[in-house]
């Protein structure tokens, strides 16, 4: 089967014969024309075509005018134009500035170059056809991407590697992007909040897909999602979505769990201590009253239980906030690494590999929240994982930034070939799943009293990667 279609024209009908031979004993279909007119039908008819070659002088209108009309009815046209000697700077001209694809000049020194010439112009059609493919493609995906996006409240701002906005959706405000050097207003022009979280996203050693939540001065919340941009485009993608008002109910969920400490299990604890002393009582025990007050015991006790499971996370975080005292950070770390061993006791028993800078700088970190924020993190580390699972501990400072990052390590890389961390499909999976959620809101809280941001890896809803970020 003929393998493309060619558009062949010149007044020369011995020559146009023997390039239509030519190119059909190649396996093209060929359509032979004999000026620009019938070549414009043909177009119109028959199109579209690969490859039209051209002779430049032709009576009626020339290979140049030609070329310019054909290019109008189908511009993804590769034209290819014969010229005698007298007349190649207008054959160069008609590359540079009409598009032509390549030139060939009379009389040709063998045929052969006319089926190279053609074959390197079908090659380029195909590429530019498939590059529009994709383009299409690409806006089509966008376009439902920013749907999407509309829908659930989410802006978004694409930037390549030569710090340039590609691509910004309707909310993003106009301050977000400033004129370049070339007049153009396609330049990021970020606020400080958002220059300082791609900042530290960028220095982590694999930038992935990434979320952080941002606070803005006027005391706003928005969780900003960072994917890198991986073609040779480079560069980022940023996702903003506005959380103030999930923030304001995480900060009224946890003064509730605080108050309830204040307000309702010191008062339990004191009703219990009660109840145990009137059991004791002799008018109590003559009444039968003793068999009572140990079912009420047993009721104030359960509530207790469950006060208490629900605080756990929450538990001293008031305190955490109030805490003066201070550490230096490789002490801190020594401390750590001493209490903590290679083995962490929660849910689930899990071992801590250990990956610290041995340079780290004395500088002072309040005790308290680091602690905490080990703690309730190892925490959730065991919820999801299996015993024998494991979390690898990476410490460093850079970019005046101290960062902790913690990865999950499945067991088979440590121990038993068919343990592994496992997926949240259940009803009770869930359950935990709601669990661990919590502890990360009660780290976000602490780390926000001394101005550290807590960084999720994709998935955000297992914890494979959390890392730690603050400015000192």
């Amino acid at each position: 089967m003929p393998k493309n279609k060619l558009l062949i024209v010149d007044d020369d009908a011995a020559f146009l014969e023997l390039m239509s031979l030519h190119l059909r004993r190649k396996g093209y279909h060929v359509e032979p024309a004999q000026d620009g007119h019938e070549a414009l039908q043909l177009l119109r008819a028959k199109g579209p075509f690969d490859v039209m070659v051209t002779d430049l002088m032709m009576p009626g209108f020339s290979g140049l005018e030609l070329l310019r009309r054909a290019k109008k009815i189908d511009p993804l046209l590769e034209v290819i134009v014969i010229t005698a000697a007298g007349s190649l700077e207008m054959a160069i001209s008609s590359l540079r500035e009409d598009g032509a694809f390549d030139y060939l000049t009379k009389p040709l020194g063998m045929i052969g170059e006319l089926s190279l010439a053609v074959e390197r112009a079908v090659s380029h059609r195909e590429l530019k056809m498939e590059r529009a493919d994709l383009q299409g493609q690409l806006i089509s995906s966008a376009g439902q991407i920013r749907s999407v996006l509309i829908s659930t409240g989410y802006e978004m701002l694409a930037v390549n590697d030569k710090n340039e906005i590609i691509h910004a959706s309707d909310g993003i405000p106009p301050t977000f992007s400033k004129s370049g050097t070339n007049g153009n207003t396609n330049k990021v022009n970020l606020p400080e909040p958002l220059q300082n979280a791609i900042r530290d996203w960028k220095v982590l050693a694999t930038p992935k897909s990434t979320s952080v939540e941002v606070q803005w001065p006027d005391k706003e919340y928005h969780l900003l999602n960072l994917s890198p941009i991986v073609d040779e485009i480079g560069g980022w993608v940023m996702v903003l979505r506005n959380i103030t008002h999930q923030r304001r109910l995480e900060n009224f969920l946890i003064t509730s769990l605080e108050d309830i400490d204040e307000n309702l299990r010191m008062p339990l604890d004191f009703a219990v201590k009660e109840i145990k002393s009137l059991q004791q009582s002799h008018a109590i025990q003559q009444a039968g009253l003793v068999e009572n007050l140990v079912d009420l015991q047993g009721y104030i006790e359960k509530a207790l239980r469950g006060s208490h499971s629900l605080q756990i996370p929450f538990l001293n975080s008031v305190d955490v906030s109030k805490s003066a005292i201070s550490v230096s950070l490789p002490l801190f770390i020594e401390k750590e690494m001493e209490w903590l061993g290679n083995e962490f006791i929660g849910l689930n028993n899990i071992y801590l590999i250990w990956d610290v800078n041995e340079n780290l700088p004395a500088i002072q970190i309040e005790l308290a929240p680091f602690h905490k924020m080990l703690d309730l993190l190892l925490q959730r580390f065991a919820i999801f994982g299996k015993d024998r699972s494991g979390v690898n501990i990476t410490i460093w400072t850079q970019e005046d930034c101290l960062w902790f990052k913690f990865a999950a390590i499945e067991a088979r890389t440590l121990y038993e070939p068919d343990i592994s961390l496992p997926l949240l499909d259940s009803s009770e999976d869930l359950k935990i799943g709601e669990r661990a959620e919590v502890l990360l809101v009660a780290v976000k809280a602490i780390m926000e009293t001394v101005g550290g941001h807590v960084w999720q890896f994709e998935p955000n809803h297992q914890p494979y990667t959390v890392a730690v970020s603050m400015q000192y």
